[in-house]
């Protein structure tokens, strides 16, 4: 049976609480929970606290007046595995709805959108924190509807010399697993093959894999980066610059995509193999 997620945005610090402890959800939630959901009494939900990145299972100990207070039994670290994480060319703002939609639903722990030189525009100081705000309640919605307790980070970058930038100087920072993460970069007609790094495939001409990591290690265990350019794919400058800085080019086969469709191929092709 599905159970359903609720998430807190702010709130004190959960891990300062002594265990069990109870937590009052408001009018919109209760609503959400009693009404939309029909649930009840007794009945078990996800509590994600999204500041501290901590979930934890509760139950329903009360809907007094309509209100549900939710005891949390346990607590633990709201973590992946192995990251997966999406550079993505800031398309049109219905577009980029929909990737932040689907990139959590899939599984994907961090999206920064960067202004590529092929983006329709890059919005203004006012309008990026308006999206911020926007991509908060969506990646909160994704969030209950999939049943995903991973939190996924969404960002802006000025570009993508920057964003490769910021992921570095963060991978230094919080000493990132070893082996060093695949770092991959959509390119029509290249010859490696996307699947092929994430699976069993034996084809010789999309097995073009790093040799300093090992094929076992590359498949199933680094972390993932991913980047995927606006439509028409990124500039040459971007190309070569994402080549230059050690990411590999790979294909999704021989059919252009839209800039979404490749995104959720990308990244399920990464979480599907991972699991």
């Amino acid at each position: 049976m599905h159970v359903p997620s609720v998430i807190l945005s702010s709130c004190p610090d959960p891990l300062k609480e002594e265990l069990p402890f109870s937590v009052e959800l408001d009018l919109a939630q209760s609503h959400h929970l009693l009404n939309v959901l029909h649930k009840k009494r007794g009945d078990a939900v996800n509590i994600i606290f999204s500041e501290f990145a901590t979930t934890g299972p509760a139950t329903i100990s009360s809907t007094k007046d309509r209100v549900c207070v939710l005891s949390v039994k346990s607590l633990q670290t709201s973590v992946a595995n192995r990251k997966l994480i999406l550079l993505a060319a800031y398309p049109k703002n219905k577009t980029a709805d929909f990737i932040v939609e689907k990139a959590v639903e899939i599984g994907v722990t961090q999206l920064i959108f960067f202004f590529s030189e092929h983006s329709p525009r890059a919005p203004g100081k006012s309008e990026v924190e308006s999206r911020q705000t926007r991509f908060s309640r969506i990646v909160e919605s994704a969030m209950k509807q999939s049943g995903n307790t991973i939190i996924t980070k969404v960002s802006f970058s000025d570009s993508l010399d920057s964003a490769i930038s910021s992921l570095q100087s963060e991978s230094e920072r919080d000493n990132w697993n070893s082996p060093p993460p695949l770092k991959l970069v959509l390119t029509p007609g290249a010859p490696t093959n996307l699947l092929a790094i994430f699976t069993n495939s034996s084809s010789p001409d999309c097995l073009d894999i790093p040799e300093t990591i090992p094929l076992e290690i590359n498949r199933n265990h680094a972390d993932a980066i991913i980047i995927v350019g606006a439509e028409g794919g990124l500039s040459p400058r971007e190309q070569q610059l994402a080549l230059d800085r050690n990411y590999r080019g790979v294909s999704l086969g021989k059919n252009i995509m839209r800039m979404e469709t490749a995104v959720i191929a990308a990244c399920s092709i990464a979480r599907i193999a991972e699991s």
